[in-house]
């Protein structure tokens, strides 16, 4: 277009008086109004109007950008159609105005904060305090710090800390009662335990991040927010890496909305399903990890509702830990998609939130139809508890030896009477080992003659090879039988690599001064009586749900704990430690005997149900005392898919984790290399 020519378009306003300012002969040859190299096209130069460009000036190179403001369909001054920009030196430049500094504050610490409150709600699910519906979101804060937690909006830049915060802030809480025994063993534990949510907090912050950024969404500003209000996005960053896999392919929004990944119904439920298997995939592994310490998984949140607590007869504990983070993603990411739509486009249902209610009802309704079946039939077997409640500081101290033998055998006289079909001790009930002591063995031996019932025990036993934590079996007219624990507590049983490594030895001191041997496998015992065949389990062994599915698999049809929680005084390690027990009595559809020295005496049929516990008039369960309960054996024992098949599910969320992550290193070198 040559200068001085009129766009046919754009008639000029004849109306207008004309200017006595000459015309300059270093005008730009083109349009630069419309072009943007220029601002005039030959005529006069503006005096200033409504979109800040002036008349009767000079021209000067373009410095700064204004917008017409005028409401009609062309500027009365320029004749320019409205909203076209023009460039002069005297149209005031659009800048963003400064951040408060207590806004940045906030926007910098609200991500650490968020990950210090999921671990306080993680916590807050676990007894003492029981708030189980907190599981339900007790994530959703560290997940909104990992995906929008960043200075933009998008994903926060340090996703391994924020997780390891969250972590140490619910292990320091959930396992404070450590301290009972060793203060140093409780700040060296909880650092590492929290390495294992930090480890997803980095694949749910690097690699399963399902948005862009807030700064890829569209941004209004004063400058484009005038006239037609067309928008401008800035660029779109870079997607997250995971998307290689088929399932999180790119956004299908409509052609009219802007791009925002958020909106995508497909790829929502894609990342929460990964956020749910990979926090699978890391209890897991917590759980087996140089022998492992899995107490205390998100699932055990739900142990007081029976019908989520029915899923674990399929999945285990890890289903339930699967639905919590699954429906805290959802919430999170739902949150998010509405925050880009609310105002922007029309509210429509996104099935990535129907599916995730949906997941919640079929679980609810699988417990509430297997609560709900008719009972098998069961034949009863009674049994005496016997909690004696001996403080630990005399347990192995020979000056009270006598005064906890003449417990035991005042605790046990009720079964004289009524004559149950076993009497069981807690762990090391003895305080000499009871098969390697003569006086001991035949002390114990009166006491089944007299109540003519069948006495398990614990007690510490030993052969050539080393001592054992065992637990012992007489019956009339059998030799004693015996199983060895197999699963020791690392730092409680023995010390990993006493020799190679002192340093272990040393936070230990005095509390461990040597090691026990681990047993060769599980032993079924079998009453004499009933005939009725059981599991005995030592100490934590009722938190492995493997271990305690391998006495099932052997044949057991009902399982017995004894243990001794009494290391921990009166903390809440007890009712934690029945937390996790009765998982696994749903786990084998199996019940479950636990008696304890000091901690929590009771009796769990196979659906999970507290049927009778030993606590005082104010519940609280250390006590001293018996219990005659009544054990529900099941005649033909169910076989559930756990029983069977074990922790599958675990295992093929960790499949998906390792798939995913394999994807994000083949991305992530593709892009190192084309960047390269």
């Amino acid at each position: 277009m040559r200068c001085g020519a009129v766009p046919a378009r754009v008639p000029p306003d004849r109306s207008r008086p004309k200017s006595n300012t000459p015309r300059h002969s270093t005008l730009p040859r083109d349009h630069g109004a419309l072009s943007g190299a220029g601002s005039g096209c030959g005529r006069d130069a503006p005096t200033p109007h409504a979109h800040g460009l002036r008349r009767g000036e000079p021209y000067r190179e373009p410095l700064a950008v204004a917008r017409c403001s005028s409401t009609q369909n062309q500027c009365g001054d320029c004749g320019l159609p409205k909203n076209r920009i023009r460039r002069d030196s005297a149209a005031p430049a659009v800048t963003t105005p400064p951040v408060p500094r207590i806004r940045r504050w906030l926007l910098a610490l609200w991500p650490w904060a968020a990950a210090l409150v999921s671990g306080l709600l993680q916590a807050w699910t676990l007894p003492p305090w029981n708030h189980e519906w907190l599981g339900w979101i007790a994530l959703a804060p560290l997940l909104a710090a990992l995906w929008i937690g960043g200075a933009t909006g998008g994903p926060h830049p340090r996703p391994f800390v924020l997780g390891w915060v969250a972590g140490i802030t619910h292990f320091l809480i959930t396992f404070h009662w450590i301290t009972e025994v060793s203060t140093i063993g409780w700040v060296a534990l909880t650092p590492y335990l929290a390495l294992f949510p930090a480890l997803w907090a980095w694949f749910c912050g690097r690699g399963a991040v399902p948005g862009l950024p807030r700064s890829a969404t569209p941004i209004r500003t004063p400058a484009n927010d005038v006239g037609s209000g067309d928008r401008r996005t800035s660029p779109p960053a870079p997607e997250p890496l995971l998307l290689g896999l088929p399932f999180f392919g790119r956004s299908r929004t409509p052609p009219a909305l802007p791009p925002s990944a958020w909106m995508s119904s497909r790829r929502n439920l894609g990342f929460a399903l990964l956020a749910a298997a990979a926090w699978v995939a890391q209890e897991w592994l917590r759980s087996v990890l140089f022998t492992g310490f899995g107490w205390n998984a998100l699932g055990v949140a739900l142990q007081n509702n029976l019908a989520f607590l029915q899923m674990a007869s399929v999945t285990g504990a890890d289903g339930l830990s699967f639905l919590l983070v699954f429906s805290a993603a959802i919430a999170v990411l739902t949150v998010r998609r509405l925050w880009d739509e609310i105002g922007r486009v029309a509210l429509r249902p996104h099935y990535d939130f129907n599916l995730a209610m949906a997941l919640v009802v079929a679980v609810f309704a699988f417990g509430v139809q297997r609560l709900q079946r008719p009972p098998a039939d069961e034949r009863e077997l009674e049994a005496l508890l016997v909690q004696p409640a001996i403080p630990q500081n005399q347990k192995w101290d020979p000056a009270f030896d006598q005064e906890i033998l003449d417990r035991l055998d005042l605790l046990s006289a009720p079964a004289e009477t009524s004559r149950p079909d076993l009497v069981i001790w807690p762990e090391a009930a003895t305080p000499r080992p009871a098969l390697l002591d003569a006086e001991i063995l035949a002390w114990i031996d009166g006491i089944r003659e007299r109540t003519g019932s069948d006495l398990l025990l614990g007690s510490i036993d030993g052969d050539e090879r080393g001592d054992y934590n065992a637990a012992i079996l007489l019956a009339e007219g059998r030799p004693p039988e015996t199983y060895r624990k197999v699963h020791l507590v690392p730092f409680g049983e023995y010390i990993p690599f006493r020799d190679s490594f002192p340093l272990f030895a040393w936070i230990a001191g005095d509390l461990v001064p040597g090691d026990f041997a681990p047993g060769e496998g599980p032993v079924v015992f079998r009453a004499t009586k009933s005939g009725a065949r059981f599991g005995p389990l030592i100490c934590f062994e009722d938190t492995l749900p493997e271990l305690t599915r391998t006495f099932v698999r052997a044949g057991a049809e009902f399982l017995v704990n004894i243990t001794n929680d009494g290391w921990f005084g009166r903390s809440p390690a007890a009712e934690q430690h029945l937390a996790n027990a009765r998982f696994r009595a749903v786990e084998n559809a199996r019940p479950l005997v636990r008696c304890a020295n000091t901690g929590v005496s009771c009796v769990i049929d196979s659906r999970g149900r507290i049927r009778q516990a030993l606590r005082d008039a104010k519940g609280s369960p250390f006590v001293s005392g018996s219990l005659a309960v009544v054990i529900p054996v099941p005649v033909v024992p169910e076989s559930t898919f756990f029983s069977r098949h074990g922790r599958v599910f675990a295992l093929a969320c960790c499949g998906l984790s390792g798939a995913a992550l394999l994807a994000y290193g083949v991305r992530l070198r593709q892009r190192r290399t084309t960047q390269g």
